[in-house]
């Protein structure tokens, strides 16, 4: 007879499967934005498209699972979010066009680290020793395990990488402060809408 306190593989799934989900889409996207990279095609077209696209496959997943009421606040600082979001994309994509895509990710990914360290220096998180030890030897770990040789790599690839980890980071510690318990599709919604908006208006201003 099963324990009723032993959670259900259905339970972990739904707890875990979110989570395996995104990674897994965010690591083939890299991939295949390295591939259009490889065949001519620029940041700002490819942002422009992948915004488009995304604002299609948002709206339909909103127009058939209606959403709760969203505060007009919570609209305007997802809005802004937006913004971020753009540069988020935009860099971290200028930088897969100038170093190896697992460098460029490696670089990147020190924004868990720097966002809990923000985050305990404003109050948001109190952050302890074990906590920074971990996340140290995981970047340490990580950086073991693709092989990165820092003495080869460009600047400029490592410097977007970097400045795309602290939009992120403004992001997360922003959306902790102001818009938790938000509906967190909506957030999305509203910052992929004025991300894309700006790529597409950029690239008609500039004819490009």
């Amino acid at each position: 007879m099963t324990s009723l306190t032993t959670p259900r593989a259905g339970s972990r799934l739904a707890q875990i499967g979110p989570a395996l989900l995104g990674a897994t889409s965010f690591a083939c996207a890299d991939v295949v934005g390295k591939v259009v990279l490889n065949d001519g095609a620029d940041v700002l077209t490819m942002s422009a498209i992948r915004g488009a696209l995304s604002i299609v496959l948002l709206y339909s997943w909103m127009r058939f699972n209606p959403r709760p009421a969203f505060p007009p606040r919570a609209k305007w600082i997802s809005l802004g979010l937006g913004a971020l979001f753009a540069g988020n994309v935009y860099l971290l994509f200028q930088a897969f066009q100038t170093v190896p895509v697992p460098i460029a990710i490696l670089t990147y990914f020190v924004y868990p680290l720097l966002t809990g360290l923000a985050a305990a220096a404003t109050g948001l998180e109190k952050i302890t020793w074990r906590g920074a030890l971990a996340a140290i030897a995981a970047f340490l770990g990580l950086m073991l395990m693709i092989g990165a040789h820092p003495t080869t790599l460009a600047t400029v690839g490592i410097l977007g990488a970097l400045a795309a980890a602290c939009c992120r980071v403004v992001m997360l510690l922003v959306t902790r402060a102001t818009l938790q318990g938000t509906d967190a599709l909506q957030i999305t919604w509203y910052s992929i809408v004025s991300s894309s908006v700006l790529f597409i208006a950029t690239a008609l201003v500039a004819r490009h």
